[in-house]
């Protein structure tokens, strides 16, 4: 039996943050996100795990907790839907409770 609300800590702390790694080091995924300035927080339940990615000019940025006014806001009811979206098993969709539209430049 998995304790799904360590796998969500994980995901948000060790999965997410290899976004950063993967601009610096990959060409291709540097320039996707280099056309993508704003951030993202992800939120589980009342008092789960919280992250904020932040990308700017292909740099990308992730840490725990809110950082300043996120341009979208994705709320996870439960740890496991956040696993669920990161393993792609079962429901694994978040309730955006804020919402910028994005256009890559």
């Amino acid at each position: 039996m998995q304790n799904e609300d360590v796998l969500a800590r994980i995901h948000m702390d060790a999965v997410l943050s290899n976004f950063e790694i993967l601009t610096r080091e990959d060409a291709e995924a540097f320039s996707i996100a280099k056309g993508w300035n704003g951030s993202i927080f992800f939120m589980v339940g009342i008092k789960g795990p919280r992250a904020t990615l932040e990308m700017k000019h292909g740099d990308i940025r992730v840490g725990p907790g809110k950082a300043g006014k996120p341009d979208i806001i994705l709320f996870f009811p439960t740890a496991r839907i956040l696993n669920n979206l990161f393993t792609g098993a079962g429901s694994g969709f978040p309730i955006p409770l804020k919402a910028k539209e994005w256009r890559p430049s």
